[in-house]
Order: structure tokens, then C-alpha cells, then sequence
């Protein structure tokens, strides 16, 4: 508290918070009171602190998500960020491939194996990104040389 020099200056009080997601939403409340208001007045001023913050992205509930050639893969991407965002960016070996949260592989081939990226980006500068591994499980494959005569 900073005291005025003379009662003409008022007095000055500063709260310093550093914002955290945590503190979103919390309401902090300012209270005085002096000799001139009487014994049970006090002025009040409150504030509502809004904290925005980076995207913070999870992918699914199994990675590596294995799943059998032939059926149907869902990829879900989750995103806790503020300012909320509408889209996020599937992208699969630098190739952009969906902007759903909820991307669908309606039949797996082994060619769908490997990684993918969910990116969300809400403007605040810094995007979050997470990486779901699929892995193809498929049955054995047996291949035959054609016989050659010698």
C-alpha cells in the first residue's frame, strides 16, 4: 500500500497477479474503508479476471491406436484453449487431410499406418499439435516365387 502524502493524495493499493489458466473466471474484490465512512460503511469495487490461453491438444484415447486392416479407424481430436477454436488440421507426412475434430478412416489399408497430427491453432501466437500413431494389425500374407527351370 502506498499512503498519500497528505489527505488531499489518495492512497493507492496495486494487486499483481500473473494470469494461469486456473484463474480463469476467478472475481477479485477491492474493499476500503476510513474514519469519514462510519463504522459499518465500506466502498467495494470487484474485477473478473479473463485469462486466454494456447491451445493445449490431445489426440484419442489409445496411442498407438491399433486397429485391424479393414475396419474402420475414428481419430479424435480434443483442444482446451481460449479463445475456443471451431476447426483444428489433420495433416499425415506434411499433407493436410481434414479439419473435423473427429477424422474417420472408413476402411484401413496398410497404407494408413504411421503417424498423424492434429494442429489447433485460436490466434494467440503459439499453435498446439499432437501426434496419434495408427498401427495396422493384418493377417499373414504368403507370396510364391513361380518356379524357374535351371
Amino acid at each position: 500500500m502506498i499512503l498519500g502524502a497528505n489527505r488531499d493524495e489518495p492512497s493507492l493499493s496495486i494487486l499483481t497477479i500473473v494470469p494461469q489458466k486456473s484463474s480463469d473466471g476467478a472475481t477479485y474484490r477491492c474493499t476500503v474503508w476510513n474514519r469519514a465512512l462510519g463504522q459499518r460503511q465500506k466502498l467495494e469495487s470487484r474485477a473478473k479476471l479473463g485469462v486466454n490461453y494456447f491451445p493445449l491438444v490431445t489426440i484419442g484415447q489409445h496411442n498407438p491406436l491399433r486397429i485391424e486392416e479393414g475396419d474402420t479407424a475414428v481419430l479424435t481430436c480434443k483442444v482446451d484453449s481460449k479463445p475456443m477454436v471451431d476447426n483444428v488440421k489433420w495433416t499425415r507426412s506434411g499433407r493436410y487431410i481434414a479439419t473435423t475434430f473427429r477424422h474417420v478412416i472408413p476402411t484401413v489399408d496398410i497404407e494408413d499406418e504411421g503417424p498423424y497430427y492434429c494442429e489447433a491453432d485460436n490466434n494467440l501466437g503459439q499453435t498446439g499439435k499432437a501426434e496419434l500413431n495408427i498401427s495396422v494389425l493384418y493377417g499373414p500374407r504368403v507370396t510364391v516365387e513361380k518356379f524357374k527351370e535351371v
